[in-house]
């Protein structure tokens, strides 16, 4: 009786295994990248390469992606699409510390880009359905844009860019919103020299016609006090007399940030004359 309740528990047992794989094998949407459930089991993307991705019910697909800026700050370009018509799948990005950052969400089967700055490292994305009720295929790409300018890294007092001469003209992008409110955005830092009784024009100006973009303007002297600032509206310029009223020669810096409207688009001039 033993052996009979033995070979019939073992009989119930692989037919629950076979059962359970059966039923994986099964599933349309369990795709090649599985397990990719927890940030531990992050599939990594090749930056450029598009994969194709399926996402059953209550699932949670989790990638990685490594850029390597120097510490410059840059887009990648988070692209997701071809969604199933019932999806709408929801992205987060994740830290290299494993920190949430931010959630997006598209339209049911509406796929959608993020821009994303990053400053070299590794970041992580979670993606699922917003119900967790639907099931169906999406891609995703990730590009990393290299898209700043050449007057980088200029993002700190100590990193500033020295303007030598006078006049000068100063063409640059900015890539990420920079102002009060996104301290951590792509700002830009100028150092100049001031001549003694001199007051020196720093003009700054959205650099393509009909510009959404928002620039900010803000001085300090030597010393990294503030001493003046401006901001602007949509597409106006931004202007600040940087007047030395001592008889000495003086330091100072000049701090550009800017809010990107609509169109995206960063590109600004800053002009120094007296």
């Amino acid at each position: 009786m033993k052996t009979i309740k033995k070979t019939l528990i073992l009989c119930l047992s692989i037919a629950l295994v076979l059962f359970l794989n059966a039923c994986e094998k099964d599933d349309p949407f369990k795709d090649e990248y599985e397990p990719n459930n927890s940030l531990t089991e992050a599939i990594e993307l090749t930056l450029e390469t598009q994969i194709n991705a399926s996402i059953s019910k209550g699932d949670h697909d989790f990638y990685s992606f490594t850029v390597d800026n120097q510490e410059i700050i840059e887009n990648a370009l988070i692209e997701l699409g071809n969604f199933s018509d019932n999806l709408q799948l929801v992205c987060s990005i994740y830290d290299d510390l494993g920190n949430i950052r931010v959630t997006y969400e598209g339209g049911e089967g509406t796929g959608y880009a993020i821009k994303w700055p990053t400053t070299g490292g590794t970041y992580y994305l979670e993606i699922s359905d917003k119900s967790g009720d639907e099931e169906g295929d999406y891609t995703i790409k990730v590009t990393d844009l290299n898209d700043n300018d050449d007057n980088e890294p200029n993002d700190t007092f100590s990193q500033s860019k020295v303007i030598s001469s006078i006049p000068a003209t100063i063409t640059g992008t900015i890539v990420a919103d920079a102002d009060a409110n996104n301290t951590l955005g792509d700002f830009e830092f100028f150092t100049i020299l001031v001549p003694g009784n001199v007051t020196i024009n720093a003009t700054a100006t959205p650099d393509y016609p009909e510009s959404d973009l928002t620039l900010n303007m803000e001085i300090f002297d030597e010393n990294k006090n503030s001493i003046e600032s401006e901001t602007g509206g949509e597409g106006d310029v931004v202007s600040i007399a940087i007047s030395n009223d001592s008889q000495y020669d003086a330091q100072f810096y000049v701090k550009l940030g800017g809010l990107l409207g609509s169109s995206d688009n960063g590109d600004y001039s800053i002009t120094f004359d007296d």
